[in-house]
């Protein structure tokens, strides 16, 4: 039965369960005065995510005012930030929404014009990456950082400055630091897990495409798919 386990904690339990019991404590007391909605990191996250997209239209782009309207209002409601909120899934909620805000960063770090910007570019893109890794949701961290990676390399060769690649490495391992306390848990875990060391060659090769199936990809009519 452990080997059936999730290896990360609980996608279901949206509390900050890296914290120590006097501050979850607080934390927990916080959300339940009505001072504080029990959805403002998530709302705030989703915020975020909307202007973070809207200037990043702007960057990128030259965008107008209805423009990055456009833009932002397209990411808030693509369905796989809707969906998942509707649902109560917040870490994917949040990590998903802070997408734009590691590449709007990424971009600052290539174009800052001087040190004092360029810093504040790197600490944005590490805080936000931080707290993907704090929400908790492994797979759209993993995806944000492939993004970010082949999106730094892009940003470093179209300006020329691909020696800053070097700070926004600093940053994500300085991201890596902030959410310590969520991804070294799961790694010590995941050896327990199925993920980690339950699941056989064998069992692998049951759930693998077989070599005529590749063709499956650009002909999906060869093995009846529609």
């Amino acid at each position: 039965a452990a080997n059936e386990i999730s290896s990360t904690a609980s996608l279901a339990d949206t509390r900050p369960q890296y914290l120590p019991d006097p501050l979850l404590d607080a934390f927990e007391s916080l959300h339940r005065t009505r001072a504080v909605a029990p959805l403002a990191l998530p709302l705030l996250a989703h915020l975020a995510g909307m202007l973070a997209m809207a200037f990043l239209a702007r960057a990128l782009w030259g965008a107008t005012a209805a423009g990055m309207s456009c833009a932002g209002v397209a990411w808030g409601l693509m369905p796989h930030l809707v969906v998942p909120f509707a649902f109560g899934h917040d870490a994917r909620l949040i990590t998903t929404s802070l997408m734009p805000a590691v590449l709007l960063a990424i971009h600052h770090v290539f174009t800052a014009s001087d040190t004092s910007r360029r810093s504040a570019a790197v600490l944005g893109l590490a805080l936000a990456l931080g707290l993907q890794g704090l929400a908790g949701h492994p797979q759209i961290l993993a995806y944000t950082v492939a993004l970010a990676g082949g999106y730094a390399i892009g940003r470093g060769l179209h300006v020329k400055r691909p020696m800053r690649l070097a700070w926004v490495n600093g940053a994500g391992v300085f991201a890596a630091a902030l959410a310590v306390a969520v991804w070294w848990p799961s790694l010590l875990y995941n050896v327990h897990s199925v993920r980690g060391g339950g699941v056989g060659p064998e069992e692998i090769a049951m759930y693998s495409l077989a070599p005529r199936d590749v063709l499956s990809l650009i002909w999906p009519w060869a093995v009846g798919f529609g």
